[in-house]
């Protein structure tokens, strides 16, 4: 594809240098900086990439979640949403689906393991460290 997403962001850079001078509030320049290098550190081209191979990591760790004996009476009341969204391996048509979808395992995961502590399921304290693990891994900087 070209421009490549990076190339797009080289690009907007180069526009907003251009305007950088005409912006004289001391907030605005300090936006504009961190907007600059937010375009300027980013992996754009990567970004849909790291974005599905993130969404495995929290499938996998959903799927953990149900697989575990004696968590399944801890999350009983999410098991038919963890297995729809475990289940649906369709590939995303577009970034925000991806991004749709990485949200809900968030969620999934984020309320599975509140229901794990509350449970207090003995031996559980692996399974809250997988879950934590696949929450909190960074996409790739």
């Amino acid at each position: 594809m070209k421009p490549t997403p990076d190339d797009l962001a080289k690009g907007i850079r180069a526009l907003l240098r251009e305007v950088a001078p005409q912006i004289t509030l001391p907030q605005g320049t300090r936006h504009l900086r961190r907007a600059m290098a937010t375009l300027r550190d980013a992996r754009w081209s990567e970004a849909g990439f790291d974005l599905l191979a993130n969404n495995a990591v929290l499938a996998d760790a959903l799927d953990a979640v149900r697989v575990t004996p004696g968590a399944t009476a801890a999350i009983a009341g999410l098991c038919a949403e963890i297995d729809a969204l475990v289940a649906d391996r369709t590939a995303p048509v577009s970034f925000a689906t991806a991004n749709d979808r990485n949200q809900s395992l968030r969620n999934l995961l984020c309320r599975s393991l509140e229901a794990l502590g509350t449970d207090n399921l003995v031996g559980s304290a692996p399974l809250r460290r997988h879950i934590t693990a696949g929450l909190l891994r960074e996409r790739r900087a």
